[in-house]
């Protein structure tokens, strides 16, 4: 049986879908390093420092390489020291990134965004309230400070609820100082586990993401897999994915939460299932089964 080897630094809840839906038809295994083995295809699942290193050093032979490039490597841009002409494919979760990648490297990526597994979020109908989540590490590059000013344009009765591990103190004592100013609550949770989330969301009215950049951001599309109304800041590859949710100003994202406004929980399913569902491993199979059964 052929051998896949997946290599990811970090441990991201898409991993272990991935490799089960790729077992179905070869031996898969996952590290956060290459394997001693010589498998038959590698899966880089960021085009980092450890592809860089890996396919540049490595003799490739009859291996295939599998890279994904994301959001935080294009800005970092390890992605630019990567011996191109090595690699198969590539796939990218952002169709902005692709375009820039493609303009680089002179091969088309494929554009295959982040995936859901809907079974794992409870859906219920829902409709206007004023929780208003952010599943995110407080970070510069996330932008609190927006979320913050589009609190202010709403009425006082709407709070913030804000999860994700605290990556710089300074967002903390902004929120903390700022809020108080504008009479505004804000709720910090620090990281709450991936088992905890859905429960932790279940009181929630929407999902706000106010980042500079993302790639495919899992937590908008798990909050819509529950029927949560996404608000998306535009960032570049937001329209593609998101459509009508992205806003561009601070009056724009506090009209979408306004009772006027309207909310389908069981549209944001149904764009959860088809845009961001499990079909999207398939075409990660078919485009890794071409290349290993070649």
């Amino acid at each position: 049986m052929k051998h896949i080897h997946l290599i990811s630094r970090y441990k991201m809840r898409w991993v272990v879908p991935l490799c089960k839906y790729l077992s179905s038809e070869w031996r898969v295994t996952a590290a956060t390093a290459a394997s001693p083995e010589q498998p038959n295809l590698i899966i880089f699942a960021w085009a980092d420092d450890i592809a860089r290193d890996y396919i540049n050093n490595t003799e490739k032979g009859d291996k295939k390489y599998v890279v994904f490039l994301r959001s935080y490597e294009y800005i970092e841009e390890w992605w630019l020291d990567i011996d191109w002409s090595k690699v198969d494919q590539i796939i990218c979760v952002n169709d902005y990134i692709a375009d820039v990648v493609e303009d680089y490297t002179k091969k088309k990526p494929h554009v295959i965004y982040n995936s859901v597994e809907l079974d794992k979020w409870t859906f219920r109908s829902r409709s206007h309230g004023n929780k208003i989540a952010m599943v995110s590490h407080l970070h510069y590059k996330k932008n609190h400070p927006l979320a913050l000013q589009i609190l202010e344009k709403l009425s006082p009765d709407y709070s913030l609820h804000c999860a994700g591990a605290i990556q710089c103190g300074d967002i903390i004592n902004y929120l903390d100082n700022l809020s108080k100013k504008i009479d505004r609550k804000i709720y910090i949770y620090d990281h709450i586990e991936e088992d905890k989330l859905d429960h932790w969301l279940e009181d929630k009215d929407y999902i706000l993401s106010t980042s500079f950049r993302e790639g495919s951001p899992n937590n908008v599309i798990e909050c819509m897999a529950k029927g949560i109304k996404p608000i998306v800041h535009n960032w570049p590859g937001a329209k593609q994915q998101f459509g009508n949710f992205v806003f561009d100003t601070i009056d724009q994202a506090s009209d979408i939460m306004r009772n006027n406004s309207e909310y389908n929980s069981a549209e944001y399913r149904i764009i959860a299932k088809e845009r961001f569902g499990l079909d999207n491993y398939r075409r990660i199979k078919e485009i890794v089964g071409k290349l290993i059964e070649a």
